[in-house]
């Protein structure tokens, strides 16, 4: 598996560079869009006042915003989150007779996705084939023991035993006060007072002498 990640990864890179010398101009073809498409969503500002220096009042409904074009910031934070500025900030650019390719980050351009995918991943040879070495080989790390008493996996041990299939008469069942123990006990006890008293009648009546 990790060998078929290896081969397709170097296989990217390739075919990424390759396409990336039919490209013209500075930026990557899919932020160029993004950028005709940030052009004309601007055209709808036109709340915006040049302070000087690069600054900018931009006001959008009841709210007010300030753009720095010299460090690439606007209030909105989108410009500084995704690399190029918004459409508000793209008026401004505009307004100043600029490019907007100027004012995007440098990571979007040709030259660093070019650059990106100008290295190669080496292909590796089959462990048959590498060559042999006189070194020690690589024992397993050792384990220690903690102290004390060692933890027993009794839940996993009792996936693997089989249940006897005398489990019935091993394991008791029934409780006391339950179903035929019950009815055990209970004759027990009426046989024992059946016969405590059938003797306790037959004994004479000199055993039990009348006073007055």
């Amino acid at each position: 598996m990790l060998e078929e990640i290896r081969k397709l990864i170097g296989s990217r890179f390739v075919t990424r560079f390759d396409k990336s010398q039919r490209w013209n101009g500075k930026l990557v073809p899919y932020v160029h869009k993004k950028l005709l498409q940030i052009e004309m969503e601007s055209r709808n500002c036109k709340n915006l006042i040049h302070i000087g220096k690069g600054e900018f009042d931009v006001t959008e409904g009841h709210t007010n915003f300030t753009a720095r074009l010299k460090d690439k910031f606007y209030d909105c934070r989108k410009w500084q989150l995704t690399g190029f500025p918004c459409k508000h900030a793209a008026r401004c650019i505009l307004r100043m007779k600029q490019q907007l390719e100027d004012y995007v980050d440098d990571c979007f351009t040709i030259d660093t996705y070019r650059h990106l995918y100008n290295h190669i991943v080496h292909p590796i040879s089959a462990p048959q084939l590498w060559e042999r070495r006189d070194l020690p080989t690589l024992d397993p790390p050792y384990v220690q023991k903690r102290t004390g008493r060692q933890p027993e996996h009794r839940r996993r041990e009792s996936l693997h035993t089989s249940i006897p299939e005398s489990s019935s008469q091993q394991i008791p069942t029934k409780v006391f006060g339950s179903g035929t123990t019950w009815y055990k006990f209970h004759f027990i006890f009426m046989y024992v007072i059946i016969y405590v008293c059938y003797h306790f009648i037959s004994l004479t009546p000199e055993c039990f002498p009348l006073t007055c």
